[in-house]
Formats: structure tokens, C-alpha cells, sequence
């Protein structure tokens, strides 16, 4: 069975317009070297665009229980693999992701993309340059998809860290576009929750699965907690003459956790409190509480929207070139 990669590029949409539900979007960089240590290169995706295109599915976050859209068209345009899909506006999740890709480009933000794919031919000089991949599909990157109802606002980025205001704002006009009833919600909540923090009346965390909510509102547990309760189980163990059998069967899970900790690049300090997300499980630790720049945070009502913003990464094309429908 070939096993499928999933490249990671930062991209963005580059043109919402023509039709309702059209996107152009560029999905994958050429010549540029990616997460997993590959380049793809010009005309990698050539063959496969031909032979293959009819079997190639618009995705969100790679699940395939959700195609949210049909590709139109694929090409290798301007250094990026670049598609053209008319995202399915007869279901919830379509109309969401077409709001959003509205949304996250008036604020100057931007949804990525991803694709999954196996490579054919490398380089036999340079192992890293794909020569040819066989493309099976592309995605849409929210979050959404992988968890349900999940917050599409990353608060945590440096962008919003060092100008709140920028994500209070863009939490605000969601309302203004078609979101569904449920992800409307969500991001009315969050925006509540922001002003609170900002206002100093909380203190807030994001866990990487999306959501948002108030450290305090959680049971705090703390590193000497753990520590005692693995030296009660030990002297359990001891007792019964059970301690392989116990460490065996733990070894997994104490693997992970070790390694959880270490990929935290925290001191000890850092994670000698921490709490559970409420959705997922992550431990999100008191050093992870945001401290944003409240300075730039001006102290007046919001009477409107705001047409600004930074973007993340590079647009394909300037602003002029994309029509918001």
C-alpha cells in the first residue's frame, strides 16, 4: 500500500470570486523545501495532473469523511501548485469554509493548504528534489474537520499575540458572514472570552486541538502531585511484587509523557502547574497563559469592522486581483 504524505506549505487563497463557491487556491510550493524535508520540482506534478486529475478531492484537513469540495482545475502557476475548486455550497461545512476563506481574506488573514501524495521519482543526486508525485488530494487547513466546533482563530499566533484588537475584530465579523448557527457560536464565545482577558478579568489559554477557555475555570494539577502519586503506585507495586508487569504495562504511556514534555522545550518550572483541556486532554500549563500587548489594544466602543490586518504569509497575487463576492 503506498504510503501517502501530507506537505505543508504555507499558502493562501489568492482569488475568491467568478462563481459563488469558487476558490483559487495554491496549495503547494514548487522549489521550495517543505516540513518533511522534500522539494517539490517544476513540472513534479505534470503527470499525474493528467492521468490522474479526475480521482484528486478537495478535502478539509485531509479527512476524507469530508469532501468539501470539486476540483475544476490544476496547474503549476507562478512557483505554486495552484487548483481552482467550487467548494460545495449545499452542505453546512462548504458554506463554512467558503465564509471563512471571505472572512480570513478581508482581515488580511488567510486559511492554508495542504496535499497528500507519494512521490515516484527523486533526484538520485539530491534525495530531497521530487522529480514526480502522484497526487490524490488537497486540503483545506481549519481544524474544523479534525475537531468538531474547534475555534479557526489560532489567538496564540505572534500576529494576534502582539495586536489582539486584529483578532477581537475578526472574531466579531464572523457574524456578518454565512457561518453556520453552531461555528457562529463558537466564535461569538471566544470573542467574549478575548475582551475578558484583555479587560484583565480572566485568564486565557488556547490548546493546540483550537479551544479556548479560562485557565482558572479548571482543576490546577502540579508536578509534585504527579510525583507522588507515581511514588504511591510504586510502593503499591512493591507490595504485590507486581513492579515489571506495572512498568511494562505503562511503559508506552510513560514514554509519551516524557517525550510530551521534553517537545514543550519547557523548564521544570514551566510545567509545574498546569490544567487539562477540556476537549482534548493536552495538559496546557500556567506558563502558557496569554499575555498579549494590551497597549495596542485601543480603549474605545466598536462601532463597525475593521478592513485591516497583517497577513501571515506572502500573497500570490496583490489585493487588486481578488474579488470578494
Amino acid at each position: 500500500m503506498e504510503k501517502i504524505e501530507q506537505l505543508n506549505i504555507k499558502t493562501k487563497s489568492m482569488e475568491i470570486g467568478g462563481n459563488e463557491g469558487e476558490v483559487t487556491i495554491a496549495v503547494n510550493g514548487i522549489g521550495v523545501l517543505d516540513y518533511q524535508n522534500d522539494i517539490s520540482m517544476s513540472g513534479s506534478f505534470d503527470k499525474t495532473l493528467k492521468e490522474n486529475f479526475k480521482n484528486i478531492r478537495h478535502y478539509l484537513n485531509h479527512n476524507t469523511e469530508q469532501l468539501i469540495g470539486c476540483p475544476i482545475e490544476g496547474k503549476e502557476e507562478n512557483g505554486s501548485l495552484v487548483f481552482k475548486s467550487a467548494l460545495c455550497l449545499d452542505t453546512e461545512i462548504g458554506r463554512d469554509t467558503y465564509a471563512l476563506y471571505k472572512l480570513y481574506h478581508k482581515h488580511g488573514n488567510t486559511l492554508q493548504h495542504s496535499i497528500g501524495c507519494t512521490p515516484v521519482k527523486r533526484d538520485v543526486n539530491d534525495k530531497r528534489k521530487v522529480l514526480e508525485w502522484k497526487l490524490f488530494e488537497f486540503s483545506t487547513l481549519t481544524k474544523i474537520g479534525a475537531c468538531p466546533g474547534t475555534h479557526l482563530i489560532d489567538i496564540k499566533s505572534a500576529d494576534f499575540m502582539k495586536d489582539p484588537k486584529q483578532a477581537l475584530e475578526m472574531l466579531k465579523d464572523a457574524r456578518h458572514f454565512r457561518l453556520s448557527d453552531k461555528l457562529a457560536k463558537e466564535y461569538d464565545l471566544t470573542a467574549e472570552m478575548l475582551e475578558k482577558a484583555l479587560a484583565g478579568k480572566l485568564r486565557m489559554v488556547q490548546c493546540d486541538c483550537g479551544m479556548s477557555f479560562d485557565y482558572d475555570t479548571l482543576h490546577e494539577y502540579s508536578l509534585e502531585e504527579d510525583v507522588k502519586d507515581e511514588y504511591r503506585d510504586w510502593l503499591r507495586w512493591m507490595a504485590g511484587d507486581i513492579v515489571r508487569d506495572e512498568l511494562n504495562n505503562r511503559k508506552d504511556e510513560l514514554r509519551e509523557e516524557v517525550l510530551g514534555l521534553i517537545q514543550t522545550k519547557k523548564s521544570l518550572l514551566d510545567v509545574e502547574k498546569y490544567v487539562r483541556c477540556p476537549r482534548c486532554g493536552r495538559r496546557i500549563y500556567s506558563s502558557d497563559i496569554m499575555v498579549f500587548n494590551v497597549s495596542s489594544v485601543e480603549p474605545k466602543p466598536q462601532t463597525g469592522t475593521s478592513e485591516n490586518g497583517a497577513a501571515k504569509s506572502t500573497s500570490l497575487f496583490s489585493v487588486a486581483d481578488i474579488l470578494v463576492q
